[in-house]
């Protein structure tokens, strides 16, 4: 059995909530669908489940969502779902939130049961001649949110998570322009900073994301006359993090944009206003027009400074040892093209260098990133592997060492998540008691 508390700091606007989830799991493919179940109840003693809601989700979609369990009551309760799509690799989520109470509940959760539906009907057993499989679309659906522009009068469907010191902090929709006339239409979003240092983020999902594709995500906010915009800056939270933007004067809308990539592969992919006011008595925030757009236009073209070490500088390589031990270093002795190399000494007790570079990229941009190396036959028998790792986007390629003697590529096609992309490389020995040295050379980024 677990129990839930829900933190009532972000009252009395909450939207607080949790999520409980489980990832990689291995669903029934038998059978057309599968089944999940649980059990609820509240505590004894905190058991006001005032306008909690109950969402339940796997990766093909929401079967449960927005779930009154205000009558939650301290004798437990069974929920089951059928008819849910199995996939090889499954995750499962139930979230509860939306709390209104001003002593948040203690809601406990019990007997979770994911899997097997044996009232389902078996996956039908045909026989089909091989066909071509077509190639699939491009993706057309529009990212959305609800309520983005905070014309429903309710705060329910956003999350509010107030990080004040004080934990004092406000959040509301206000339709009657109380604190400053609205972007657009009649609604607005209020952050209220009572007290000094304000800090707090509204958070909601995202929905009709397309998979490495790469949008503008919009958000408009306005610091209320007779109060000093300087203190304040607000941010857009996606996949990565927009650049803190300030209002250059009280009483006018400014806009926080940036360039994000699509990646729903994640469960929940949320959009996060982050608010940050410092070194004022009270401050309030307005917050509207949230939308997403098609990505600026990007020219840029990735370099990585010196991949071919000719510089001789180390400093800009920032090389990470594994034991602590390990030496790189930039030599004159065995360049495939200019005349230096940069060469990696592992002692027998250690066993890898990382490198990281970062280079500037388009967002959603698709490139390939090179590195060649060269092992000496004096060490063949030692097992030593390339890796490159592509942030944000995840994508990975390892390769073992088997030729010597000669300068061997390693590619890694990825696509860039941020303006400012980011590779880790490196390589890695089992040295057996022995010592290795390996050369590494022309690094770089192309376009694809």
């Amino acid at each position: 059995m677990a129990g839930i508390f829900v933190d009532s700091s972000q009252l009395p606007y909450p939207g607080s909530g949790i999520v409980v989830y489980q990832y990689d799991i291995n669903d029934d493919m038998k059978r057309t669908t599968v089944k999940a179940s649980f059990w609820l109840s509240a505590d004894s003693k905190l058991h006001n489940v005032t306008s909690c809601l109950l969402s339940v989700g796997t990766n093909t979609g929401y079967y449960v969502t927005d779930l009154d369990i205000s009558n939650l009551a301290t004798k437990w309760t069974q929920y089951e779902i059928k008819g849910i799509v199995p996939t090889g690799d499954d995750a499962f989520q139930i979230s509860i939130y939306g709390c209104s109470s001003l002593t948040q509940p203690l809601i406990y959760l019990d007997d979770v049961y994911f899997g097997v539906d044996r009232s389902a009907p078996p996956v039908p057993t045909t026989t089909t001649q091989p066909t071509t499989t077509p190639t699939a679309g491009p993706c057309t659906s529009t990212p959305f949110l609800v309520d983005p522009s905070f014309e429903l009068g309710h705060s329910s469907n956003w999350l509010f998570f107030d990080q004040s010191p004080n934990y004092d902090s406000v959040f509301l929709e206000d339709e009657s322009s109380t604190y400053g006339p609205p972007h657009s239409g009649s609604g607005v979003g209020v952050l209220d900073f009572p007290t000094n240092g304000g800090s707090a983020s509204l958070l909601q999902q995202i929905f009709g994301l397309c998979n490495e594709q790469a949008y503008t995500a919009t958000a408009w906010f306005y610091i209320s006359s007779g109060y000093d915009p300087s203190l304040c800056t607000v941010s857009l939270i996606i996949s990565t993090v927009s650049s803190p933007v300030k209002a250059t004067a009280a009483g006018v809308w400014t806009k926080v944009q940036f360039a994000f990539l699509g990646l729903p592969n994640f469960l929940s992919p949320y959009i996060t206003i982050d608010v940050e006011c410092e070194n004022t008595s009270e401050m309030i925030v307005l917050i509207n027009d949230l939308s997403f757009g098609p990505p600026p236009a990007c020219s840029v073209i990735p370099t990585i400074s010196d991949g071919g070490f000719e510089s001789g500088n180390l400093t800009i390589w920032d090389a990470i040892p594994t034991e602590g031990d390990e030496t790189f270093t930039i030599t004159n002795a065995n360049p495939r093209t200019g005349k230096k190399s940069g060469v990696l000494a592992y002692p027998s007790i250690s066993n890898g260098i990382l490198f990281g570079r970062d280079f500037n990229a388009c967002v959603g941009g698709r490139y390939t990133f090179h590195m060649w190396y060269y092992m000496p036959k004096a060490y063949k028998g030692t097992s030593c592997t390339v890796l490159a790792t592509a942030w944000y986007t995840g994508e990975t390629v390892t390769s073992d060492i088997s030729a010597y003697n000669q300068w061997v590529e390693l590619n890694l096609d990825f696509v860039s998540g941020a303006a400012i992309g980011h590779v880790d490389f490196g390589i890695s020995c089992l040295n057996q008691l022995q010592k290795v040295v390996i050369y590494i050379d022309d690094v770089s980024v192309t376009t694809r």
